[in-house]
């Protein structure tokens, strides 16, 4: 990241505040989904190159979807196949206009250089211990991600199968559930695979 980082920090820093490695971040989660961008995120402030505020701003400003889980949920869910290109354009320009407008109301993050300063690397790292050190992170961050998928996904799916949310909302209204955009939603909140489900069979 820190070629990229520095062939972007003068545009970076002047128009965001934050480190030049945020375009890389960026494009990494556009293509790959949020969880890359996070883990990116994550590196980058263990390793004291971005601080904690550019940390927070790194990972709010890279929580998009990549076109992997919209094409799922438009073709497969939705059976929708022109809503892919809707999903794709809306979702990256909403979040350009929360930098925009986050970048403009909130305060730029301050550098502080001694936290950026490049650490000279030994030129004799094994090729071979960063291609299984980089497979390994790469398996740890799926089974975690994997894991938290799975147990939303199963809470949901029990939510739904003891009738939870449609005992509660008949307390308070005589029309079906059914008719209503209310489990989907309380649905996606708690899983967005599980709430996109239960749109696409509404």
């Amino acid at each position: 990241l820190r070629p990229i980082g520095r062939l972007f920090n003068p545009l970076s820093r002047r128009i965001l505040g934050l480190d030049g490695s945020f375009v890389f971040v960026y494009f990494a989660s556009c293509l790959s989904g949020y969880t890359m961008g996070a883990k990116l995120t994550g590196e980058l402030l263990k390793s004291n190159e971005i601080s904690d505020i550019q940390a927070e701003r790194f990972a709010l400003f890279t929580s998009v979807t990549g076109p992997a889980f919209m094409s799922v949920i438009s073709i497969s869910l939705l059976k929708v196949h022109k809503a892919f290109i809707f999903m794709l354009i809306t979702h990256n320009l909403s979040m350009i206009l929360i930098i925009t407008a986050y970048t403009i109301i909130f305060k730029k993050p301050v550098f502080q250089h001694d936290l950026y300063k490049i650490k000279t690397q030994n030129s004799n790292t094994n090729f071979s211990k960063m291609l299984t050190s980089s497979i390994l992170s790469s398996i740890k961050t799926l089974t975690l991600i994997s894991g938290l998928v799975i147990l939303f996904f199963v809470i949901a799916a029990v939510m739904d199968e003891v009738k939870i949310i449609d005992n509660i909302y008949y307390l308070f209204a005589d029309v079906s559930i059914d008719k209503s955009p209310l489990k989907p939603l309380l649905f996606g909140f708690l899983e967005m695979t599980a709430g996109c489900i239960k749109t696409g069979s509404s």
